[in-house]
């Protein structure tokens, strides 16, 4: 969040050197959040479409499971926001 918030205020305020320096930072930390340890897999926290139903029926039933880590939806949000930080550190 710091990195973003860096990233933003650099690029608004033409700090070329510190832009491309933390650019590097949030691609080098999206990069071992790619190949992370145990916990960090996204065997995981990734869940296919049935237990997204699943999830989506209970929810609407106020039915919530008591789970350990990310709900299904969770997990595909992290996905998200992994593709967005990636683009946009790769792309500058």
């Amino acid at each position: 969040m710091i990195c973003l918030a860096v990233q933003w205020f650099t690029g608004e305020f033409e700090f070329q050197d510190l832009h491309e320096i933390v650019g590097v930072t949030v691609l080098t930390l999206v990069l071992f959040r790619l190949i992370g340890g145990e916990f960090a897999r996204f065997s995981a926290f990734i869940r296919g479409p049935a237990k997204i139903k699943a999830y989506l029926a209970n929810l609407l039933r106020w039915q919530l499971p008591n789970e350990i880590g990310l709900n299904p939806i969770g997990g595909w949000s992290v996905m998200a926001m992994l593709a967005a930080l990636l683009v946009q550190a790769t792309l500058g």
